[in-house]
């Protein structure tokens, strides 16, 4: 899509246009579909355009967009990533149903092991809050009186330790 239509599709959308928000939509809802079944085989594609095309039409104030594919591309990636690595800790860290470690229920042996492996409880917190319930870092910055910034960094170290954790297991 050229970048120009694509801009300012995008800004009808953020102004609430449904016939804007369809264009874009039927461009590039199969576009993303190929992508992530492609790229990403174990996570589901109508789950990660769900989750974009939500998002564009909540979205506050959008970027101008120099690559539009690549751009959508990016955003679903991060969808896609999101969602892989949150199974990977539910399988790994074998919580089933919603476990609310920070209300003192029983978490299984393995989760308490890497959650524990993270090196303090608001690491941990960010990981919960992010990862179960559904959280994203500016709430979670709200929610725990930290910077966000600070809560970014949290959550990019505790990623880091729990992938070496989880490659050793």
């Amino acid at each position: 899509m050229n970048p120009i239509r694509f801009n300012v599709l995008l800004k009808a959308i953020n102004e609430g246009s449904d016939s804007a928000l369809k264009e874009v939509y039927s461009y590039y809802l199969p576009k993303i579909i190929m992508h992530v079944k492609t790229k990403f085989p174990t996570v589901s594609p109508d789950d990660v355009a769900q989750d974009f095309f939500f998002w564009l039409t909540s979205a506050k104030s959008l970027p101008y967009v120099r690559y539009p594919t690549s751009w959508v591309y990016a955003v679903c990636d991060n969808y896609a990533k999101k969602y892989l690595f949150k199974e990977v800790l539910v399988d790994q860290l074998e919580i089933t149903g919603d476990v609310d470690y920070y209300e003192n229920e029983i978490v299984s042996g393995i989760a308490h092991e890497m959650l524990s492996a993270l090196d303090d409880d608001i690491s941990r917190k960010v990981m919960y809050l992010y990862y179960w319930k559904g959280y994203n870092l500016r709430e979670i910055s709200d929610l725990l009186h930290e910077n966000k910034s600070t809560i970014k960094q949290k959550h990019a170290r505790a990623i880091k330790k729990l992938r070496k954790k989880i490659k050793k297991l």
